[in-house]
């Protein structure tokens, strides 16, 4: 799976930008923690998390989480900030349990997100780099959303082949 997406923050210190996820866990999560670019995922009680540099309050700044299947089951976890590798986690369990049908939410601080990408394959860091600063066609096989979020209004719509998932944004969330 890769999760590629913009972000532009105004906070200084942690932020949810997106996540999935109930009471009990951030099955999926990109965010900040002390500054700092998170991204990964929970499923209580154990974090699966890469960690990035502080990111410059008010640039936007293109984040991608690769993660890759081991021939053990478990999952290892790569990202990628502005195209270039800075953390890695060569073995973590449970992102099966993650991926669930638990809402995608955006918009739970003072930021902006824009071009949500999600793929169902794992990208190389020249496949991030190549397409991160463009407008693709949501019609790419392996991937299975996209959000351009260019819309005005409340729906967002999903750009990919699939055609069955919308974003809905109510108060600066989108669901």
């Amino acid at each position: 799976h890769t999760v590629e997406l913009w972000v532009r923050s105004r906070e200084p210190g942690d932020a949810d930008f997106c996540r999935k996820g109930d009471g009990s866990a951030s099955h999926f999560y990109a965010g900040q923690r002390g500054g700092r670019v998170v991204m990964g995922w929970q499923v209580f009680p154990d974090e699966h998390f890469v960690t990035g540099p502080a990111l410059t309050r008010d640039r936007w700044t293109h984040l991608a989480l690769v993660v890759t299947a081991r021939p053990d089951g478990n999952h290892a976890a790569e990202l990628f900030v502005d195209g270039t590798s800075v953390d890695r986690l060569p073995s973590a369990p449970d992102l099966v349990r993650a991926l669930n049908e638990v809402e995608f939410i955006c918009g739970n601080a003072d930021f902006d997100v824009d071009e949500i990408r999600i793929w169902r394959v794992v990208r190389s860091g020249a496949q991030i780099r190549a397409t991160m600063r463009t407008r693709i066609a949501g019609s790419i096989p392996g991937m299975v959303a996209y959000w351009r979020l260019d819309e005005a209004g409340q729906i967002a719509l999903d750009y990919t082949a699939r055609g069955n998932l919308v974003a809905v944004i109510t108060d600066g969330t989108a669901v």
